[in-house]
């Protein structure tokens, strides 16, 4: 049995299910579509949890007030903020975290996001899903 480490558990699967969900997916959210973040990792009670973005910007991390709010110790109290660029693209931007923020397998202090793509704050990640009208 090989063994991995404690920070990299579930990304080895995180990656092969990203690889095969970029083939079908449009890399651009059109703008106005319904967007979320779907929480893919680690186990427990938030998996699968899911959050609606809506059109302004929102901080995720563990602190008060409003944004996307994580328990995990990993995430900083004002972790990242993320927000919709005109293209349709996911922006996001580290605010000074202790433990990183991450566009798929990279780790960024401002990058973007395209649909399917998976963003990991701290040790907790997610999929970036938004819709495509029909007819696109």
């Amino acid at each position: 049995m090989e063994l991995i480490a404690q920070d990299t558990r579930g990304i080895r699967e995180l990656l092969a299910i990203r690889d095969a969900i970029q083939a079908t997916t449009n890399p651009v959210r059109p703008p106005g579509s319904p967007a979320a973040l779907i929480q893919v990792f680690p186990d427990g009670p938030d998996l699968g949890r899911l959050h609606t973005l809506g059109d302004g910007p929102v901080v995720v991390g563990r602190g008060p007030g409003p944004g996307i709010r994580l328990s995990d110790s990993s995430v900083s109290r004002a972790h990242a903020r993320i927000e919709f660029l005109p293209s349709g693209r996911l922006a996001v931007t580290d605010l000074g975290s202790a433990n990183g923020t991450f566009i798929n397998d990279t780790q960024v202090r401002i990058g973007e996001a395209c649909e399917g793509d998976f963003v990991r704050f701290g040790g907790c990640a997610f999929r970036f899903l938004a819709a495509t009208p029909l007819g696109e």
